[in-house]
């Protein structure tokens, strides 16, 4: 008993507030709906009830479509409600710990990924996202999930490298299959929110490291990390190829960059001001809208 409490019951201390933050009276707190969320609520709807199906939604501003598809999943049992959108937030947030805490573990140590894990369940950015039927959540989870997918198939790897056995072709294939899960999970990435198109980079970079750091990682690695970037990309394609084509889909991108515009044009007021406001948001003044503060 003693060893399962142990092992367990830091756990447990941990996911239980965190499911209790994102489930209390999910439906009602925050109270209403912003205009995004009722945008994806609607286009959900449209989803389950008119059969709807497009690979990018021109409302609110452009955005992409799995958020949508998987709330249309869920009302197509709950319906059209409030709850069946903020529900998927919910249990993303709660997987998002989980998955986390995992990947810190193996990275890192136990002490810190239950520092980790114990941050995201009572920080308040998590929390919020987790309460509001957003589409940018689905990105960390299914980000840190591929990650988690990668990271141990990485340790497979390298464990097996230098060992005395033949390399027999399905053995091989063993150990690249978890690679084309993390490339399947990043390419949906793509689907979910805009930072998705430059976090994958992170793979890449990490073989730069190795080269300067752990070349002994290399040979066994690159041409797996290539075989899970070109799934990924293969994935993504379908939308990436949409947005290429109809490039006034996007206008929330023109809206965003219009600081790094005026910065080109040599006036860096703009840019500047907002960065600073970004930082202070976190720590000092918040955001001006209550419901997001």
């Amino acid at each position: 008993m003693y060893s399962w409490v142990e092992r367990y019951g830091w756990l447990l201390l941990i996911l239980l507030p965190a499911a209790i933050l994102r489930f209390h009276d999910l439906a009602t707190i925050p109270p209403g709906l912003t205009h995004d969320e009722a945008d994806h609520g609607l286009t959900a709807w449209q989803i389950a009830a008119d059969g709807l199906r497009e690979i990018y939604f021109t409302i609110g501003y452009g955005r992409e479509p799995l958020y949508d598809y998987v709330v249309a999943a869920v009302m197509s049992f709950m319906g059209p409600t409030i709850l069946a959108g903020r529900l998927v937030s919910a249990f993303a947030g709660l997987i998002l710990i989980a998955a986390m805490m995992a990947w810190v573990n193996l990275a890192f140590s136990r002490s810190t990924a239950l520092m980790t894990g114990a941050g995201l369940a009572l920080g308040f950015w998590p929390v919020m996202s987790a309460r509001q039927a957003l589409r940018s959540v689905l990105l960390p989870t299914l980000f840190v999930l591929a990650l988690l997918v990668f990271w141990l198939a990485f340790k497979n790897v390298i464990s097996a490298t230098g060992t005395t056995k033949k390399p027999y072709f399905w053995r091989g294939f063993y150990r690249l299959w978890p690679f084309i899960i993390a490339g399947a999970l990043l390419g949906l990435t793509f689907y979910t929110y805009i930072p998705a198109r430059v976090l994958w980079i992170i793979f890449p970079a990490l073989l730069l490291y190795w080269l300067f750091k752990q070349r002994s990682f290399i040979p066994q690695m690159w041409w797996r990390i290539g075989v899970m970037l070109l799934l990924m990309f293969l994935i993504a394609a379908p939308l990436l190829l949409y947005l290429q084509a109809n490039s006034g889909a996007e206008t929330r991108i023109r809206q965003l960059a219009q600081p790094l515009y005026a910065a080109q044009n040599g006036h860096w007021g703009l840019l500047t001001g907002q960065a600073l406001d970004s930082l202070r948001l976190f720590f000092v003044a918040g955001d001006p809208a209550w419901r997001y503060n």
